[in-house]
């Protein structure tokens, strides 16, 4: 996984010869003189291929940034991680030199080593300020790293929760997932953040989505014990209930195949579909599940480190499966069933041969990003 920004700012950006050591201390009078002495010139290489603007972008040495443009500076070069001037400003948070480059028409847009740019780069250190100037300047509001991110996830993984905010209010789309089909309100449910949640809840973001473990959003809120739980589930019975007894979106994705085929007139509710609060509550308790499942994106085989997914399949027993139907159907099932049966609903299982169950329907249903 990337690094994070506390780990960036410990890590030394030094010069290797005495050019760019004047260019870091800001020592313009010194500088001349090297560059008079004809052992270096204005766009000099180090060994990591730095050059005297990416040292003063770093160090925020407006004077020499202006004097190096001036005179000549590439001001698109490529580092050895091809990060570029700009790049290392963000890095280092130095607003004013943001701008100057910017204003010079840096482009924000370049990629380094780990497909992220200028943007991603804000995400990470955090500041509003620098986003916004380059959202300004022509920066991708979807720009996509190397793992799928774009800005508004990453701002999101990262808990950057006011940055993730300005970019959903600033037409960032609301429907990307990463490469797990994780979405914009699951890792917003992972944060616990009601403003978020209600925010994204407003804009019609996909709730019912399963990422690549079949988790919803709800599931996540509820076996992670966290209070957003609530707002979900009374907008998808204000959604239902605007829909009245129509074949919604909704529905069909979490009812029995055999159910729509048969045109039955019993649909489910919010309430019958995922149970009351109180239910979901008791039912994490059971499973002792005290925190959300991990949203980790490194590059293995995700279902052995899913660790709430693993204590789900363990806690199943194949004597009890969830069905939802009619009435009596429901009375049996509130009857006699588990916490296995319980979690059927919302959790993966193997095809049971001649069952037409919730977990029949799920298991022949590809979700679809809409990205």
């Amino acid at each position: 996984m990337r690094s994070t920004s506390e780990e960036m700012d410990c890590q030394p950006y030094d010069p290797e010869n005495s050019f760019h050591e004047a260019v870091c201390r800001g020592e313009l009078i010194e500088a001349l003189h090297l560059l008079a002495s004809k052992k270096f010139n204005i766009n000099h290489r180090d060994t990591g291929k730095r050059t005297a603007l990416h040292f003063a972008s770093f160090y925020g040495h407006v004077h020499l940034v202006n004097f190096l443009l001036l005179n000549g500076s590439e001001i698109n070069a490529l580092d050895k991680k091809k990060c570029t001037p700009l790049v290392k400003a963000v890095q280092s948070r130095k607003n004013e030199i943001v701008f100057v480059l910017l204003d010079e028409r840096a482009d924000p847009n370049i990629k380094d080593i780990n497909g992220e740019s200028a943007i991603h780069q804000a995400v990470y250190v955090d500041n509003l300020d620098i986003l916004s100037n380059l959202l300004t300047f022509g920066g991708d509001i979807e720009d996509q790293t190397k793992d799928g991110f774009t800005p508004l996830l990453l701002a999101l993984r990262e808990r950057k929760l006011h940055i993730a905010e300005y970019l959903i209010t600033h037409g960032a789309n609301i429907h990307a997932c990463d490469n797990y089909r994780r979405t914009t309100l699951m890792y917003a449910v992972k944060w616990d953040s009601k403003e978020l949640v209600d925010l994204l809840l407003k804009k019609d973001v996909q709730h019912s989505a399963r990422d690549k473990f079949r988790w919803s959003a709800l599931m996540y809120a509820i076996v992670g014990k966290r209070q957003v739980k609530t707002a979900i589930v009374n907008h998808v019975n204000s959604v239902l209930s605007r829909k009245q007894n129509t074949f919604s979106d909704i529905i069909q994705q979490d009812i029995p195949e055999n159910t729509l085929e048969n045109s039955a007139d019993d649909l489910p509710t919010a309430s019958t579909e995922y149970e009351d609060i109180e239910a979901q509550e008791d039912l994490s308790e059971e499973l002792e599940l005290e925190t959300i499942p991990d949203l980790k994106l490194e590059d293995e085989d995700a279902s052995d480190k899913n660790e709430g997914y693993q204590n789900l399949e363990s806690s199943r027993t194949p004597d009890h499966t969830s069905s939802i139907g009619n009435d009596a159907e429901i009375n049996e099932m509130n009857q006699d069933k588990d916490v296995s049966g319980e979690l059927k609903e919302e959790m993966p299982a193997a095809k049971q041969e001649e069952e037409k169950t919730f977990d029949n329907f799920e298991e022949n249903q590809e979700f679809v990003c809409k990205i």
